[in-house]
């Protein structure tokens, strides 16, 4: 189940000044089941009589939430690293299947760079791409042009 996918995460770094603020937007991603079930969590189970909602293919945060902006991104299926200056760069997706990352990156489009862009391939052959220009994410559609077609 779930629908395959490649991405390339292109200039994706979270500023030091910004860091603080991603990992509170992203904890609060995970504030309550009533949140989650507006952000539309694709994943659920029943616990001792009590629907409980989760992104899909995301670790749930341990208690408190998450620790470091690192850990967070992590979770979402993301590598990221702290880089000398303080900053957390995204190098690449280290999931199989698309989730709710529109999610992730809805919360944190004011924090990334307008120059970022996650570029996307389906298991179907479908292309797009995530951009963050004017601090607004974008999903844009792929348009393959073949060279002989004019």
């Amino acid at each position: 189940m779930g629908y395959c996918i490649d991405m390339e995460v292109k200039k994706l770094t979270i500023t030091k000044e910004n860091v603080s603020k991603a990992l509170e937007a992203i904890n609060a991603l995970h504030k309550d089941q009533a949140t989650m079930k507006k952000n539309g969590a694709g994943g659920g189970s029943w616990c001792a009589g009590k629907e409980t909602v989760h992104y899909s293919w995301v670790t749930q945060p341990p208690e408190g939430g998450f620790q470091s902006l690192v850990e967070a991104f992590d979770a979402w299926r993301y590598t990221a690293m702290v880089n000398d200056d303080g900053s957390v760069e995204v190098m690449h997706f280290n999931g199989e299947k698309l989730g709710n990352c529109d999610v992730l990156w809805k919360a944190l489009e004011k924090l990334v760079p307008p120059t970022a862009e996650i570029h996307c391939r389906g298991e179907d052959g479908m292309q797009w791409k995530w951009t963050f220009k004017g601090g607004k994410f974008k999903e844009v559609a792929a348009r393959t042009v073949w060279e002989d077609e004019g």
